[in-house]
């Protein structure tokens, strides 16, 4: 097995994984935003709870206004 090789399969193993604990991560945040808790005490660590509200304009969907 070539070097090149070694390296693809390496990088595709690593990005499967980060994919998993993406997915991990997300139901974790979830469940925790679900707590309503705005601090989540754990033995070693605490997550802060911090929701944003977020308003996004697509200028794709602005026309031009008919004078």
């Amino acid at each position: 097995m070539s070097n090149t090789a070694s390296l693809a399969d390496q990088y595709a193993a690593l990005k499967i994984q980060i994919e998993a604990l993406e997915t991990e991560l997300k139901v974790l945040k979830n469940e925790i935003v679900a707590t309503g808790q705005e601090i989540v005490l754990g033995e070693k660590f605490q997550v802060k709870v911090s929701l944003q509200e977020r308003t996004t304009i697509s200028t794709t969907e602005i026309g031009r206004a008919h004078v």
